[in-house]
C-alpha cells in the first residue's frame, strides 16, 4: 500500500526522471487519463495539498474544524464556483 503523499512524490519524480522504470510506468498510466503531463504535475501538487492540509491533520486525535472539513470537501468534490480534484482528473480541457 502506498500513502497519498508518497504517491505525489513518485509522480513528481517520474516527471523529472524517466530513467526509473517503475516511476515511468506509473507516469504512463497517469498520462492515459485525459490530461497533459503538466496536469499530471498539478495532480501531484494537489495530492500533496490534500495530504498536508486535510488528510494528515484529520488522522490525529484532534477534531477537524468544520471550516477545514468544508474546505476539504470543496477541494476534492468542488462547489458552485470551482470543480474539485476528482473532476479535474477526468475532465478534458
Amino acid at each position: 500500500s502506498i500513502e497519498l503523499g508518497t504517491l505525489a512524490v513518485i509522480i513528481h519524480n517520474a516527471i523529472s526522471d524517466s530513467s526509473d522504470i517503475v516511476a515511468s510506468r506509473l507516469l504512463a498510466q497517469f498520462l492515459q487519463l485525459p490530461f497533459s503531463q503538466n496536469a499530471a504535475s498539478q495532480l501531484a501538487d494537489d495530492i500533496l495539498k490534500l495530504t498536508r492540509e486535510f488528510r494528515n491533520p484529520a488522522a490525529h486525535k484532534e477534531i477537524l474544524p468544520t471550516e477545514k472539513l468544508e474546505a476539504c470537501r470543496d477541494f476534492v468534490i468542488g462547489n458552485n464556483t470551482n470543480i474539485g480534484l476528482l473532476a479535474r482528473i477526468v475532465i478534458t480541457d
